[in-house]
């Protein structure tokens, strides 16, 4: 058996309700941008899902982000794995609201590939970060994307991204789709060394905020990892 047609004219929670309601067996393929994302049902309970960038519910919830898309239901196809243990109606259910979370952060953020970048603030006399916040932005490298900044904070990626937007908001972050080149060391000292820009960064933040006077001299370069921003930020 094979249904086809579009969201835009049968609502992907429709679909997915009648798949639940009827205790039906089968693949539910739906196409995105970026490629086939493969929902299987087993009598009604969703067992596996599998899409370009993710698997299991981090695959499904960004299905209730299109707007119409082609699917495509085959009473044939069963999945052997299983990468979701939750029962489908409280998933789905918790997948749409966690689109509609991410609606309100996706004018910045499109998608959990968008590469999260430290930025020096105008100011550090009026910055206000979240408690919550602050494990995302000690997690930041100019590297990791949105949804591996979530694996490594084992936070939710809708979570991260309200993070990252209100760090944004705060001038410490901004948003890019690819990551920033690593610094390459040189073969021999230059004769007049120029600080990496992550490096500007901090000594910049060491001349806004003042020392205690007890401190030792600093050395050169003495924040080089963002632990130290994260402390210099926390004493601001």
């Amino acid at each position: 058996m094979e249904l086809k047609g579009r969201l835009s004219e049968f609502p992907l929670r429709e679909l997915l309700d009648v798949c639940v309601q009827t205790m039906i067996s089968g693949m539910v393929e739906v196409e995105t941008p970026d490629g086939a994302t493969l929902l299987f049902f087993r009598r009604g309970e969703l067992q596996h899902a599998h899409g370009p960038h993710a698997t299991g519910d981090a695959a499904v919830w960004p299905l209730f982000l299109l707007e119409d898309a082609a699917y495509c239901f085959r009473g044939e196809g069963v999945s052997a794995i299983q990468t979701i243990t939750d029962s489908a109606v409280p998933l789905i259910a918790r997948a749409a609201a966690k689109a509609e979370q991410w609606r309100a952060v996706e004018h910045l953020i499109p998608h959990t590939r968008i590469v999260p970048v430290r930025a020096l603030p105008v100011s550090m006399e009026q910055i206000q970060i979240h408690e919550e916040d602050w494990p995302v932005l000690a997690s930041l490298d100019d590297q990791r994307t949105v949804a591996e900044v979530a694996l490594v904070t084992s936070l939710d990626e809708v979570a991260v991204a309200h993070s990252l937007v209100r760090l944004h908001a705060a001038g410490l972050v901004v948003f890019s789709t690819t990551p920033r080149a690593p610094e390459s060391p040189p073969q021999a000292p230059p004769a007049s060394p120029t600080a990496s820009p992550t490096a500007h960064l901090f000594a910049q933040l060491l001349t806004r905020l003042p020392l205690p006077a007890s401190a030792p001299e600093p050395a050169v370069d003495p924040f080089a990892s963002t632990d130290e921003l994260v402390r210099l930020l926390r004493a601001a």
